[in-house]
């Protein structure tokens, strides 16, 4: 079975659980990211974000407990609310086992007791978050999400960051009129340079030294 910590300063969760439990949500997630539908491209990319991080986990790249034989991957709120938000979104496409919807629903619940150990209050402002509210299916999903992550990771760490992420959330889903200028600067950016949104990526220089 998956449990799940947040990490120290509140920058996101740490999931640990046998090969069998990271490999099966991998299976799952990898599933739903390849929908081969145009309009959720942008979403498929966001969604290898966390799966790549899973299955280095359980080949042992990331975090290994040797006394229980489990494993373990931290990610950041922004980004696990993103892919949560996807996930739930591609289900309508994708057929999905009793296996994979178990994976989805023991993930999300996990999210939830995370936020409620790290900070009860701010898991009430964050709930109606888990899946709802965040704009995805549309071509500026991944690269919102990096200028999200990007807000958050920037700022100091701690409760008050973690209850600062629904309005970072609001910031970057319509109608906020923020998100309405990056769109537009986006599709500017694409008519002029003749690039594919594809071909567009945001570096998050906070990445690199991320204070978990």
């Amino acid at each position: 079975m998956l449990e799940v910590h947040p990490t120290k300063h509140g920058t996101g969760v740490e999931f640990i659980g046998t090969y069998n439990d990271l490999a099966s949500l991998y299976d799952t997630m990898t599933k739903l990211s390849m929908t081969n539908i145009e309009f959720l491209s942008e979403d498929e990319r966001l969604l290898t974000i966390i799966p790549y991080d899973l299955r280095h986990a359980f080949q042992g790249d990331r975090e290994v407990y040797k006394n229980n034989l489990t494993f373990g991957f931290k990610t950041n709120w922004i980004t696990l609310l993103y892919t949560i938000a996807c996930l739930r979104h591609h289900q309508n496409y994708i057929p999905l086992t009793k296996i994979d919807l178990a994976n989805l629903l023991v993930f999300e619940e996990l999210t939830e007791q995370a936020m409620l150990m790290y900070d009860p209050r701010g898991h009430a402002a964050l709930q109606p978050f888990i899946g709802m509210r965040i704009n995805i299916g549309t071509q500026y999903t991944y690269l919102a999400h990096r200028e999200a992550a990007n807000d958050f990771l920037s700022m100091r760490p701690g409760k008050i960051r973690f209850r600062m992420i629904p309005k970072i959330l609001m910031r970057w889903s319509a109608p906020s009129p923020t998100y309405t200028r990056f769109c537009e600067g986006v599709d500017k950016y694409i008519e002029e340079s003749g690039y594919s949104i594809s071909n567009i990526d945001r570096e998050i220089p906070a990445e690199e030294k991320i204070i978990w």
